[in-house]
């Protein structure tokens, strides 16, 4: 009897020795690294003018927002009273200068943006993009914020 109980014991520890979920980690890891190796590069430029639309979508949604609901309360600031029009969307960002570099941490851009509006028209309007970066440290982890803001060209 104590045989077959040494047995069984030693059959248990053996097949709980390789754990699935060991194994499973393991492959996870190496899709993950597999998946950042073969993540497109994009370039600063690309990454700017995407930021930039989704900010400038941001604040004609907000617009919309408060024009069907006029309860509704949205923090104002400069930016509204550049997109003074209602559009549907952004349809072009293009830089008309090149970068200025204010500081470390600071640049600005000459952008015309193009909008395409609710009648298929559409409208261009030209901004000073100011784009602020920092780095924060969350839980030990290093990032790197930007702020993107914009005002009027001062003609």
């Amino acid at each position: 009897m104590k045989q077959f109980v040494y047995i069984i014991i030693s059959t248990l520890v053996l097949a709980c020795a390789k754990a699935p979920s060991k194994e499973l980690d393991m492959e996870a890891s190496e899709t993950i690294v597999t998946l950042e190796e073969n993540a497109p590069i994009v370039s600063e430029e690309d990454a700017l003018k995407f930021l930039i639309t989704e900010k400038i979508q941001e604040h004609i949604e907000k617009k919309k927002l408060v024009e069907n609901h006029p309860d509704f309360d949205v923090n104002s600031d400069t930016s509204d009273l550049l997109f003074s029009t209602i559009t549907n969307t952004v349809k072009d960002i293009k830089f008309l200068e090149q970068i200025k570099t204010i500081s470390d941490s600071v640049r600005l851009i000459k952008t015309e943006v193009v909008f395409n509006n609710q009648a298929d028209t559409l409208l261009t309007d030209t901004i000073i993009t100011k784009i602020k970066t920092s780095k924060i440290e969350i839980e030990g982890e290093q990032l790197k914020t930007t702020k993107i803001t914009f005002k009027s060209v001062e003609e």
